[in-house]
């Protein structure tokens, strides 16, 4: 607006939109396209994506702690953004959005991490020392209790909360759709199709952000394991030259156990790391990366 003065028709100036508020409904898609792909596995039981649950909830909780960031950094006074919760305006969408915001991050994806981490938290609790020992006491909340029936009811409260968390998806993302619909200046967005658009998009941006993120975790986690699984294979090897090199009438007789050992290992070891390192190489005939 540098330069404008009087008065000016509509449209005589264009206002461009910063690379903050592009960044802000992608990152809401990444949000509910990864708790879509968690609500796969665990209310409609698709076992393919099940190693990907636990990654994908905190995958989208992670994304959701900083979707507000590019508002907040785009607008001139952040410091008054808590006022749309304390004065909200009935026919804003965006303070409408807050609420929205606010139900899903603390009823929907937090009360569903802590239910399916609570197991591990009481542990870490009853294991762990000092000032880490309060931190996971308290997050607790004073259950700690953890037996069959107990994690049974977890597991069903938390399927509730899934549940009742895709419509809450949709209409995290949705709401970013409705406001590019109604914007009548521009004819590209200006249609009720909008919201189907953007769930869709948020759909296909989610599960492949995850995929992704899933690809590297393993590839990182493949090179650990081939690491510990040679530095185990020398040992074992070592011991059985050490076995082999004693004397001649322990090996008159029956084979030794450990040497039965070193060398089902040994060869179990010289036939699945190669095999594993020609899987992560790009295969020359189909031209993509095989993960493992």
């Amino acid at each position: 607006m540098n330069g404008v003065e009087g008065f000016m028709y509509p449209n005589e100036v264009e206002f461009a939109w910063s690379v903050l508020i592009v960044l802000y409904p992608y990152i809401t898609g990444l949000v509910a396209g990864a708790f879509i792909l968690a609500s796969l596995e665990r209310v409609f039981h698709v076992e393919a994506v099940k190693p990907t649950y636990r990654l994908a909830l905190l995958t989208a909780l992670s994304f959701l702690l900083v979707a507000p960031l590019p508002l907040q950094l785009h607008l001139g006074h952040p410091e008054r953004s808590p006022e749309m919760y304390f004065t909200p305006h009935s026919t804003s969408a965006m303070a409408m959005f807050g609420y929205v915001y606010l139900w899903y991050l603390m009823a929907v994806l937090v009360f569903e991490i802590w239910l399916d981490y609570r197991r591990d938290i009481v542990l870490l609790s009853q294991k762990t020392k000092g000032l880490t020992r309060w931190i996971y006491k308290i997050m607790t909340m004073g259950s700690s209790n953890i037996s069959e029936r107990s994690l049974h009811i977890d597991e069903r409260v938390g399927w509730v909360v899934t549940l009742v968390g895709i419509p809450s998806a949709f209409m995290l993302h949705g709401y970013v759709g409705f406001i590019f619909g109604s914007i009548k200046a521009n004819p590209w967005w200006s249609s009720p199709l909008m919201p189907v658009v953007f769930i869709f998009s948020a759909m296909v941006s989610g599960i492949a952000g995850v995929m992704v993120l899933y690809s590297l975790l393993r590839e990182a986690q493949g090179k650990s394991d081939r690491r510990a699984a040679q530095k185990a294979g020398d040992e074992n090897r070592s011991r059985g030259m050490r076995i082999i090199s004693s004397p001649s009438r322990e090996r008159n007789s029956h084979p030794p156990r450990d040497l039965i050992e070193a060398n089902c290992f040994g060869s179990s070891f010289f036939w699945t790391v190669p095999l594993q390192l020609v899987r992560s190489k790009p295969s020359i005939r189909r031209g993509y990366l095989r993960p493992f």
